[in-house]
Parts: C-alpha cells; structure tokens; sequence
C-alpha cells in the first residue's frame, strides 16, 4: 500500500511539473472565494513543491445531519481541496437546502508520505461521530492519494460504522473496484480522460481536470451524494465522461 501512495505522489509531481509557470508556494495560494465557480481549463494554481505536506483543515465541532469526510489529493491546497473536496461540497450544500450539510478534512499530512494516518483518521473519525452524534450520517470523498486514502479506510470499518457512510465518490483514483463490500454498491468513482491514475484513461492533464470549466464532475458527483442521502441510492457507477448525466 505505502509504494501505491509513493507512486501516486511521485506521478502528480510529473504531472504538474509542466505547469510551473503558475505554480505558487504551498502558504501562499489563497482560498478560492466562490468553491462553486470552475477553472478555466489549465488555470488551476498548483503548488511548486509538490509533494510537500499541507496544513491541516480545521476539524468541526458538535453534531451534523450529514457530513462528508474529505481526504484530499497530494499537496492539494484549500480547506478541503481545491480541486474536489471544497467545490463539491459547495455543491452537496446547494443542493440540499435545509439539511445541515458540512464537510470534514481528513487529518493527514497529503505529503509523499503519511496515508496510514489518513486511513486511521476517517476510521477514529467515524467512530467518534457515530458515538456522540448517533443520527448523523456520512459520505466518503477522496481525491488522488486521498481516494486511495478512502479506499484502504473503507475496509476498516466495521458492520456498523460501514452502514453509517450513505456513498462513496472518489475522483482520479481507479475505478473503485478495491472499495470494501457493501460500500462498492454505493461507490461512484469518477476517471478523466487523460488521467494517468486510471485504468484505460490514456495520458494528459485530465487528472487534475476534476474542476474545470464546462464538466459536470461535481455536479454529478453531488446528485449522486444527495440521492444516497434521500434513500435513491443510484448503485455502483463509474463515471469517464466529463459531461454526460449520471
């Protein structure tokens, strides 16, 4: 598992090489203000270290109906990822008026190293909130290494903690195929074309293409989580097309 991790990280460090020119510091790239708003295609801002860890989001307090449990891509900026975890989100909130929906950064470093905590985190995460929050309920959302971070998670889990979590959506890591029974029934894992991380999606920009102008990958993503929420669970699904209806 820590040599899948490594080579995932080492490959975005390939990838985003190519876009140094817009490539800033880590600290010094600033939250997106509206999450809801795309990239134009090859504007996002990449960090120039790569690889690096990041800081930590700050965790919620209290109880909320449904919380969605972020583990975002290597050196990925923002609160829970700009490229996947703060946009779709946004869009989970939007879409679901009403219901007290908030996200949750998983406590691990996104670094060329430290996914093993990650894992551990959603799992100690999971129990606590079932514990002092007995109705909320969950989704699982991982970028990158982070949806590889997800993907270990899920077969940690017991029965229970399991039948708390309503989906799964992973973005650019596979094709969910490793996600723990019963949670692969309720897994959409969305591959790019181009994106180098997976199966049968040719090479390109495409896996950092999750939130670029004209795709529907958030949108899709997001109806798929609030279906799940409101008991019409879509099934398992495997999203390649970055427009097409889920």
């Amino acid at each position: 598992m820590k040599y899948a991790f490594t080579l995932l990280a080492l490959t975005a460090v390939h990838t985003v090489s190519a876009q140094k020119a817009q490539c800033q510091n880590i600290g010094d790239i600033k939250p997106v203000e509206d999450p809801l708003k795309l990239f134009a295609p090859g504007k996002a801002t990449f960090p120039c270290n790569m690889g690096a860890p990041v800081p930590l989001g700050k965790v919620p307090t209290g109880c909320a109906k449904f919380e969605i449990i972020v583990a975002r891509g290597t050196t990925e900026p923002g609160d829970l990822g700009m490229i996947v975890g703060d946009p779709l989100v946004a869009r989970v909130k939007r879409d679901m008026p009403g219901v007290a929906v908030r996200g949750y950064p998983v406590q691990y470093p996104a670094g060329t190293s430290g996914s093993a905590t990650g894992v551990s985190d959603i799992q100690k995460r999971l129990e606590q909130q079932s514990k002092e929050c007995p109705d909320e309920k969950f989704a699982l959302a991982g970028y990158s290494q982070g949806g590889m971070v997800v993907t270990s998670a899920t077969k940690k889990l017991s029965p229970a903690l399991q039948a708390k979590v309503l989906a799964v959506v992973l973005y650019g890591a596979g094709e969910g195929k490793n996600v723990a029974e019963p949670l692969l029934k309720k897994t959409l894992a969305n591959c790019a074309p181009g994106d180098f991380a997976c199966p049968n999606s040719g090479s390109g920009p495409g896996h950092v293409s999750y939130n670029n102008e004209g795709t529907k990958w958030h949108d899709r993503s997001s109806e798929y989580v609030v279906a799940a929420f409101t008991d019409k669970p879509v099934g398992q699904k495997l999203a390649r097309n970055p427009t097409a209806s889920l």
